[in-house]
């Protein structure tokens, strides 16, 4: 063995196998880059790979076979031992070898610090939405089935996925009974604390799947999967529930409920209590009354609750969904005014009727007096707390009050992603940034599928300055639902803010089919706007459906914009009416609902018609009304003031801003200020320049 081992050694076949690895190694990197460049298709590197595995044993057969001679390569048995020079061969695969090694170290310094600094080059070049492995250890590592660890490792014992429940009824309007009977029986589910519950947002995307148990087991990363049907005929109830284990795709537990119509509630609770124990889930006696509570005793009322819970949780927010539950939940509340729930939910649609610029005067008053009714009505409900913390949020901007609400809802609400949603919501306003993150990624770990999700935890990302963070989670979420311009949009903020890259930002808003993308990034008229392409702009400005869009979040914006435009374009008139008619409309309660959202249009605009006095008392109102504790939106307000107070000549007061807001947590870029037209008067000044410098 020994003679063996040393003839192998003499033959360099060692020295060939090392220096084989290193390089293949090396080849696989500079192909990874390469094909990114050259948008190459994803098989390609793998089969570069396969030819480098298929090649090493070749190469080992070669180096024990031939020899490297003066005369060239010659079999190794036709040389006589006196005139090899395998020793000499050796010393020289060691020089390659060290210089293959060098090579590597200095790729991999290269990506380590280089690329900490520009984009992405695949993202950049490409397009791709492979999630960059520098963020690996920050993302929302649930998110996806449990992809790199056995399941039997991985998943807890205590997991479960509620498929939604089928409607065996004849009448298809009992779709919402079915609905309704499912989404109670996962809330009953989720009350208990020791069990993990996948939310329903993501659940509802199994509704048309065929997959096998196992299957959806994995994905979702839970142990058990339940399954069920409802039939409703006349005042009789039929529920079918069966538990499944996902490891095995034996059934652990099913049941059959056969009852009245008023009996529905009952078999829901039970249905939650029978999948607790089979689990051997420990149920304390406050979860076991929460479970076995009535959420009414009117079942029309129920339906018209579970209608406009339906309404709520569309995909897509805006007020249209908002429009559509108040009215279901004012029908309920009529039929059934001691309803809790009903009165809950009635404050969360009235809270975001106000946030959303929807107050008649009337929104705040009805929020708070629903959620007294409620209190009234079952003091111990879990979901009235978070309602207060809703209303403290949404209508009041108390953001460090509103957080205490929400942690304080989730002791009894442990497994409701929504609230998770809103404890990262108000955790990032109070400046609390990586505990936001690690709320979303909880959220994200109970309702993966939840697009909303991705779409906050990619924002808050970006807004930290992290942006191989933020192109992860964004990337993640078009793996969960490809093209989807929301997630499109705000790379392409992403690539602009952080990188400073307009290629690659004008590239992925090339993809983007609906102009709506722009209510949750700004892309839509920056990439052009910081181009410099001011005709583009315009275009962009003059589409109505992004008009529309922009007009339900920032009213006066608009005119803002196309004032902005016309004056970085020379025309001064027609700039200088934009601006009127912002100073005309600002004062129309009608149509805009919120002080600040005026006063900030206001102080541009005055800004821009020359007017310094009434620009300098804009801004001071708009400080006066700003919300405490914003850390998320305190960017708009300074930057707000930067603009305004540039266009009015105090460039100081300016700089002093820039420099206390570089680099912050939801402050100011660099790129941004390199590329900002509306900063060009600042340019040449040493404080400037400083700020900018690489």
């Amino acid at each position: 063995m020994s003679g063996l081992w040393d003839e192998l050694k003499r033959r360099n076949v060692f020295r060939v196998a090392v220096l084989y690895l290193v390089a293949a190694w090396l080849i696989l990197q500079i192909a990874d880059v390469l094909f990114g460049l050259l948008e190459v298709p994803g098989w390609s590197l793998r089969f570069v790979l396969g030819l480098l595995i298929l090649g090493f044993p070749v190469a080992i057969v070669l180096s024990w076979i031939y020899e490297l001679t003066p005369e060239g390569i010659r079999r190794e048995s036709e040389i006589d031992r006196s005139e090899s020079i395998s020793a000499k061969t050796g010393q020289r695969l060691n020089l390659v070898t060290i210089a293959v090694v060098s090579a590597a170290v200095a790729l991999l310094v290269l990506d380590r610090w280089v690329g900490a600094d520009r984009a992405p080059a695949d993202n950049a070049a490409a397009d791709s939405t492979s999630a960059p492995v520098a963020a690996v250890d920050r993302a929302p590592a649930q998110t996806a089935a449990a992809e790199s660890t056995p399941a039997d490792t991985q998943i807890s014992d205590k997991s479960v996925a509620v498929l939604p429940f089928s409607n065996l009824s004849s009448d298809e309007e009992n779709a919402y009974f079915a609905s309704g009977v499912h989404e109670d029986v996962l809330t009953y589910l989720a009350k208990v604390r020791d069990l993990r519950v996948i939310s329903r947002t993501t659940m509802l995307r199994y509704a048309d799947r065929k997959d096998d148990i196992p299957v959806i087991a994995e994905e979702l990363d839970v142990r058990y999967v339940l399954e069920g049907s409802v039939r409703r005929a006349g005042d009789r109830v039929r529920v079918t529930a069966q538990l499944i284990d996902g490891r095995s795709d034996e059934h652990v537990w099913a049941e059959n409920y056969d009852r009245s119509l008023d009996d529905v509630f009952a078999i829901q609770s039970d249905i939650a209590k029978e999948i607790a124990s089979a689990m051997q889930a420990q149920i304390s006696p406050d979860e076991q009354a929460l479970i076995e509570r009535r959420p009414t005793d009117n079942v029309a009322a129920y339906e018209l609750y579970v209608a406009a819970r339906e309404a709520i949780w569309h995909p897509e927010y805006g007020r249209e969904i908002f429009e559509r539950a108040g009215p279901l939940l004012e029908a309920a509340l009529e039929l059934d005014p001691d309803f809790a729930l009903a009165w809950v939910l009635y404050a969360y649609v009235q809270g975001q009727f106000h946030w959303l610029g929807q107050d008649d005067g009337g929104t705040a008053g009805r929020a708070e007096a629903a959620v007294a009714r409620a209190r009234a009505l079952q003091p111990d409900l879990p979901e009235i707390v978070a309602a207060e913390g809703e209303i403290l949020y949404r209508i009041h901007k108390d953001f460090p009050g509103a957080l205490a609400k929400f942690e304080q809802a989730q002791q009894r609400l442990p497994n409701d992603s929504l609230l998770l949603m809103q404890t990262g919501w108000a955790q990032r306003r109070v400046g609390l940034w990586d505990e936001a993150i690690s709320s979303m990624q909880r959220a994200a770990a109970l309702d993966p599928a939840n697009l909303q999700i991705y779409t906050n935890l990619g924002e808050t990302a970006e807004r930290m300055g992290d942006g191989e963070l933020a192109l992860r989670i964004l990337d993640k979420g078009l793996e969960i639902a490809p093209g989807t311009d929301i997630f499109e949009s705000l790379k392409a903020d992403v690539y602009l803010g952080l990188y400073g890259d307009l290629d690659a930002a004008e590239r992925l808003i090339s993809k983007v089919d609906s102009i709506a993308a722009s209510a949750y990034g700004t892309s839509m008229i920056m990439v052009p706007f910081l181009a410099r392409d001011y005709p583009a702009a315009m275009e962009v400005l003059g589409q109505p459906q992004f008009e529309r869009t922009m007009r339900e979040d920032q009213p006066l914006q608009i005119e803002i914009w196309r004032g902005v435009v016309l004056t970085q374009m020379g025309e001064t008139d027609a700039a200088r009416q934009e601006f009127e008619t912002v100073v005309a409309r600002a004062a129309d309660r009608s149509f805009v609902q919120t002080s600040w959202d005026s006063d900030q249009a206001l102080a541009v605009a005055h800004a821009y018609l020359g007017h310094p006095s009434e620009t300098l008392a804009a801004l001071e109102r708009v400080d006066s009304n700003w919300p405490e504790n914003d850390h998320m939106n305190d960017f708009y307000r300074d930057w707000t003031r930067v603009q305004a107070l540039t266009r009015i000549g105090e460039h100081e007061q300016v700089l002093d801003i820039l420099e206390a807001r570089l680099g912050e947590p939801g402050g100011f870029t660099v790129w941004q200020l390199r590329l900002d037209p509306r900063l060009d008067p600042l340019r040449d000044m040493p404080r400037f320049k400083a700020l900018v410098a690489d």
